[in-house]
């Protein structure tokens, strides 16, 4: 077991879904990580144009899906800084903030695949391990879960069920605040 190597999980989480719990959950047993930390982007470079609702009610969505899960928390370093949200920029904050703290990304294959074109790809890499969870081939015994927010947007757009795709706080907040369906 690595000392106190911390997970950094970050994302749009337009909505959070059972998908990102799982690979989440995944990495930090895997792994033997201390803790994952969460961190909801303001906006994300390369969804800049894509439709999404405030980072408060993300932010807020994260906290309610995490509930109950020891070791986890959602930090609001990204929601607080202007967009857009740069990884590098996130991490050399964290390391300034804490350091005597190992830091590792979390990824998904899909975002591992794309990780050279984000803003000093290099200088990210030389900071922090990074850590790849499957989403959509199956890898050692990470269950796949073939989930994606865009296809939670549309479900919930058209008023069908999403109980098995997002954790029931986050659907009831989602609710109460009439996110992502249509007027």
């Amino acid at each position: 077991m690595e000392d106190s190597l911390i997970g950094l999980f970050g994302g749009s989480f337009n909505p959070v879904h059972f998908g990102h719990l799982n690979l989440a959950i995944y990495l930090k047993e895997t792994y033997q990580l201390s803790e994952v930390w969460w961190i909801p982007a303001h906006a994300s470079p390369f969804r800049l144009h894509e439709p999404m609702v405030s980072p408060q009610h993300r932010f807020k969505m994260v906290e309610l899906a995490l509930e109950g899960l020891e070791d986890f928390k959602v930090l609001d370093l990204e929601v607080c800084r202007p967009p857009p949200s740069y990884t590098i920029d996130t991490i050399r904050q964290l390391q300034s903030m804490y350091p005597n703290k190992k830091f590792a990304l979390l990824c998904s294959e899909d975002v591992l695949e794309y990780l050279d074109s984000w803003k000093e790809a290099e200088e990210l890499k030389k900071r922090v391990r990074i850590l790849v969870g499957a989403r959509e081939k199956q890898r050692d015994s990470c269950p796949i879960m073939q989930i994606s927010s865009t296809q939670i947007r549309k479900r919930l757009e058209k008023g069908l069920y999403c109980g098995h795709l997002v954790p029931s706080k986050v659907l009831d907040y989602i609710s109460e605040n009439h996110l992502y369906f249509v007027s």
